[in-house]
């Protein structure tokens, strides 16, 4: 519904009126997001959001779960292209959480759930 330009600069002028850092979470897809310039566009968003907002976000990595074995368009990225992208970011002076994913081995991680409406 909005575009990612409105969405950061409605999180900058909420970090000024408030004092408080946002979390960007972000879901690798293999193939889709998870190359050397996505990272380095990443980089650069977080580090645009900290001189405009004067705060440096929180920024989390997040498994993605597969919600279908059939149609799903996604997959997740292997962990030493995680572990790479996570090194571009760091190279640039970016650091970031990786948000623990279990529940996966019994389709209830994150996401699964709500696809069995």
């Amino acid at each position: 519904a909005h575009s990612l330009t409105e969405v950061i600069a409605a999180a900058v002028e909420h970090a000024q009126l408030t004092g408080l850092a946002p979390m960007f979470a972000v879901t690798l897809l293999r193939g889709h997001n998870d190359g050397e310039a996505d990272a380095e566009a990443l980089a650069q968003l977080v580090h645009d959001f900290t001189s405009q907002a004067g705060l440096r976000p929180r920024l989390t990595l997040i498994a993605y779960n597969p919600i279908s074995t059939e149609h799903d368009p996604f997959t997740r990225c292997d962990v030493e292209i995680e572990a790479g992208f996570r090194d571009a970011l760091a190279a640039r002076g970016v650091f970031t959480h990786r948000r623990y994913s279990g529940g996966g081995d019994v389709d209830a991680a994150c996401g699964q759930l709500a696809a069995r409406g």
